[in-house]
């Protein structure tokens, strides 16, 4: 039976470091003594210096107590004592108070030795003034020590965060060729410290950043301990932050949607940083590159967990390519996207044409409401198109019109995510990468490998994914918006989904159904219904006949019909016919009723309809109106998604089902 994490503290070298661990520690009652024993150290210092004073003066009483030596032996001991205690006040710390305390005790310690050395150390008063000033003296260092010396950063408080930094920094900084001249602003949090380093104006921040694993090494810390980044406000002066690499050792359980039924433009939580914060990620705005080697859960870590934050929210439409693996990738997440690709023929038409023709559309429809980009409750859904095997499908397209579509459908409301294992220019044309602006960088091979994959400021920064390899999937940088600059280079670890890839693939599966794209509900515009269609019937085998739409979203003609009528369920499946029987004579009646009304004329026969509602209705049970008006199912779905907006109806997506709000129907 497994136990849960336990936070110790263990010290390497100067420095203690927070630690997550659990049962395999040796257990928790060892974890719990070494806790205690730790804690206990800096209080039982002062009393057992004290405490070594009675034999040390009982030695020199033996050796030098005899009337002939001891005047001798006594103003030797004197002068000893007021040089020490000249050598406390002159290294104490510079506040008065710990200044004073430090030197009253070593001159009382130096006396009582004096005493003790002339008379004997259990001579009575002296052994009871030791035993009254001594426990005095040892009382005030623990207070000093518990709530005093928190501030000090000097001997004393080694438990302190300002303590941890001036040491790791102005110890180790100039051992590693760095010169800082003292540290401000630290403050501790539970799996971090952070502060500001103050150098001495000869070295900057990225003089600092180079030397980061030469701190490490000589404060014994474990790799990716240490992260500084660039103030933006003080070249001299840079940010560093100490975190726990061990915190990310075991992998993180998928705790479940961060904001399921709220909108894109809230950030994507997708795992933990090694300093125990979340990583949040905004999608709208960014084109993104994944890159790490196989092995290290590009899929199955970033892509699964990207797709299922993304696949909650009310106002996008998600489509995923993979033309190299195909189902194996796709299957599982399946119900929750509104398209997926295989095919090579149709994401080549899908890159070369139908997103630019879509994103012309849109730009359109957002000229007309006033929007220059993409923003929540806009009434169009952002749209993400997810590239995996990328290498493979800049093979299959045309690099120059995907830097067009690149440029284009950012300001029209959409994001491109290429996900491959290295992007240098054997994979993909290069200055796509500059499209981007988010990166995600997983374990990769060797640091040749790194450079492709990281942004210029975790390059800088120290980012070093090739310490993972693919022995630690999931583990990753990320540069994007919502992550904030100081931790471009601290290490996180996307959700994991299971223990085994049986229990991935099933929980993920699982998450997949319940956030299936019909029970979401989210509306879709005339020129992504279009695009969906297209992508569907290429997917299918089938010709692509979807053409522009008018001005009310409707096709010219009477559209798809036969293919519409031929998925509506029978309607009374009991009644069963001999298939060898002759065919009976019956009337040619034109589907949809042979005639299309003018779109005005069809909301209204619609609209008399709904009036007439009483209580869930299918769209099946409005055949009646198809037939009358001539339309399509696709735009009865879009009226009643307008009306669902508009308050009117509400909609079940458990069961697909529509009814009149009761405040409409009670009217």
């Amino acid at each position: 039976m497994s136990t849960k994490d336990t936070h110790t503290r263990r010290t390497r070298g100067d420095v203690a470091v927070q630690v997550s661990h659990g049962s395999r520690s040796g257990g928790v009652l060892k974890d719990l003594t070494a806790r205690a024993a730790y804690k206990a150290a800096p209080h039982t210092r002062p009393w057992l210096i004290a405490a070594a004073l009675l034999p040390a003066s009982a030695a020199t009483h033996y050796l030098w107590g005899d009337p002939g030596i001891v005047p001798w032996a006594s103003a030797a001991l004197s002068i000893s004592g007021a040089g020490l205690t000249w050598l406390t006040w002159k290294v104490s710390p510079r506040r008065t108070l710990g200044r004073l305390q430090a030197t009253l005790s070593t001159a009382a310690a130096s006396s009582w030795m004096v005493a003790g050395t002339i008379v004997g150390p259990t001579q009575r008063p002296l052994l009871d003034i030791g035993l009254w000033a001594g426990g005095t003296l040892c009382a005030a260092w623990n207070l000093r020590n518990i709530v005093g010396g928190a501030g000090d950063g000097e001997p004393g408080d080694g438990d302190t965060a300002r303590a941890l930094f001036k040491r790791l920094f102005v110890r180790h900084g100039p051992e590693a060729g760095v010169n800082v001249r003292t540290v401000r602003g630290v403050r501790a949090e539970p799996n971090k410290v952070v502060g500001t380093v103050q150098l001495d104006g000869t070295d900057t921040t990225e003089d600092l950043q180079g030397a980061v694993a030469r701190i490490e090494a000589a404060a014994s810390l474990p790799p990716g301990s240490l992260t500084v980044s660039r103030n933006p406000k003080d070249a001299s002066a840079p940010t560093a932050v100490i975190s726990n690499p061990l915190l990310l050792e075991d992998p993180i359980p998928w705790p479940g949607p961060s904001a399921p039924g709220e909108s894109i433009a809230k950030p994507l939580q997708l795992g933990l940083f090694q300093d125990g914060t979340p990583c949040l990620v905004q999608i709208p705005g960014i084109h993104m590159q994944v890159m790490g080697m196989t092995g290290a859960a590009k899929t199955t870590g970033a892509g699964w967990t990207f797709w299922a934050e993304i696949g909650t929210r009310s106002d996008v439409v998600l489509i995923v390519a993979d033309i190299t693996k195909g189902k194996q990738t796709l299957d599982p997440a399946g119900p929750m996207l509104h398209s997926s690709i295989t095919r090579k023929d149709t994401l080549r038409k899908l890159i070369d044409e139908w997103l630019p023709e879509w994103s012309r559309e849109r730009l359109d429809r957002m000229g007309e409401r006033g929007l220059i980009t993409w923003q929540e409750g806009c009434g169009l859904p952002y749209l993400v198109l997810w590239l995996e095997e990328a290498a493979d499908v800049f093979d299959a397209v045309d690099p120059d019109k995907f830097g067009v579509l690149a440029r284009m459908i950012r300001s029209a409301g959409g994001t491109l995510v290429w996900s491959l294992q290295r992007a240098d220019h054997t994979q993909m044309p290069t200055f796509i990468r500059g499209q981007g602006g988010a990166f995600v960088c997983l374990g990769v091979a060797n640091a040749h490998d790194a450079k492709w994959g990281l942004s210029e400021a975790q390059a800088d920064a120290g980012a070093t994914p090739e310490l993972w390899a693919n022995r630690r999937p999931g583990m990753a940088y990320v540069d994007a918006p919502g992550v904030p600059p100081t931790h471009f280079a601290i290490p996180m670890r996307f959700f994991d989904w299971g223990k085994t890839n049986e229990e991935r693939v099933a929980a993920f599966a699982a998450h997949c159904q319940k956030f299936a794209v019909e029970k979401r509900g989210c509306p879709l515009d005339p020129a992504t219904e279009k695009l969906l269609e297209r992508i569907r019937q290429a997917e299918e085998g089938e010709t692509v006949t979807v053409t522009i739409t008018g001005n009310d979203g409707e096709p010219p003609g009477v559209g798809d019909v036969v293919s519409e009528y031929l998925t509506i369920p029978d309607p009374n499946p009991d009644i069963t016919a001999d298939p060898e029987a002759p065919l009976e004579p019956v009337p040619d009646v034109p589907l949809g009723g042979g005639t299309k009304l003018p779109p005005k004329q069809a909301r209204q026969v619609l609209e008399e309809k709904i009036a007439q509602m009483d209580g869930w209705v299918a769209p099946r049970d409005l055949r009646d109106v198809l037939e009358t008006t001539g339309m399509t199912r696709q735009w009865l779905q879009k009226h009643l998604r307008r009306l669902v907006a508009e308050g009117r109806l509400e909609h079940n997506p458990e069961t697909g089902e529509y009814r009149l709000v009761a405040a409409m129907a009670a009217a």
